[in-house]
């Protein structure tokens, strides 16, 4: 034997041993298990298609949750660079985003 056919030898041989371990450990055997609605490369299509269709309002949500972040936090990290600078008192930040010099 030679090459390809000792090779194709090699994995049927081995592919008999994992079928029988499979048996042996009294696991669900492949040509048993449960058939997925579908494939791997339809949910893959799907999902680019998705992707493509909602990439304007994804963009435009980030954009907006960026910009509405920088907002509210800009005038806190202003206040807190100035108290850093004047080396003054921490700066309690409560949940409404509003700054109080303590």
């Amino acid at each position: 034997m030679h090459g390809k056919q000792r090779a194709n030898q090699t994995h049927f041989e081995v592919g008999q041993k994992v079928r029988q371990t499979i048996q042996d450990l009294g696991g669900t055997m492949p040509e048993s298990l449960p058939i997925p609605e579908q494939s791997f490369k339809q949910v893959e299509s799907a999902k680019k298609s998705w992707k493509r269709k909602n990439e304007d309002v994804l963009l435009k949500k980030f954009c907006y949750a960026s910009e509405l972040v920088q907002a509210v936090f800009a005038p806190i990290a202003s206040v807190f660079a100035l108290c850093v600078q004047l080396n003054c008192a921490p700066i309690e930040v409560s949940c409404r985003a509003s700054a109080k010099i303590g």
